[in-house]
């Protein structure tokens, strides 16, 4: 399992990032979404609205300190998102720290391993958690060899290992 908070070893994604004005210099640090790309903001001390500059998917990756949460996901997207906190509220009338599910998937990659093997689509997509812990943002994820070792396929074995080494990058680069 691959972690993302700076304890025992693991990881922070970096969900934080400096804004950057290019018209008059002020920075703010902003919380980025995890599921999209943010591709206006307004400027708090100017007020234009920034755009993303040519070639880039959103305003963090061209005016901030960090890339945006999709683009540190290395093509993966997000199909779908549960909040947890909200569900439990919701369902059992229970307050619960924040907590959400992502459905990931790298299309390509999962074209592939269908083609290699139809019944894998059951462990599709492949489930991200993300949650705070001890005011820090925690992100976890299964490693697709284990998900994807239950079944026999040296085929899907392979695509397991590219896929696995994609989220490796992932974490790397959010570190």
């Amino acid at each position: 399992m691959y972690n993302a908070i700076h304890q025992n070893g693991c990881k922070i994604m970096q969900l934080k990032s400096r804004i950057k004005c290019p018209k008059c210099g002020f920075e703010k640090e902003e919380i980025m979404p995890v599921d999209a790309c943010q591709i206006f903001y307004k400027c708090t001390k100017c007020g234009p609205v920034l755009k993303p500059k040519q070639g880039d998917c959103c305003v963090f990756c061209s005016h901030g300190s960090v890339i945006c949460p999709p683009k540190q996901m290395e093509g993966f997207g997000v199909l779908t998102k549960i909040d947890v906190q909200d569900k439990f509220k919701e369902k059992l009338d229970v307050d619960f720290k924040k907590y959400v599910i992502l459905g990931a998937c790298n299309p390509p990659s999962a074209h592939k391993a269908i083609l290699a093997e139809e019944n894998i689509g059951l462990m599709f997509p492949c489930n991200v958690i993300v949650y705070e812990k001890a005011n820090r943002t925690v992100v976890s994820v299964i490693k697709p060899t284990v998900a994807m070792g239950m079944i026999n396929n040296e085929e899907l074995k392979q695509i397991a290992e590219k896929i696995e080494t994609k989220l490796e990058h992932v974490f790397e680069a959010v570190k």
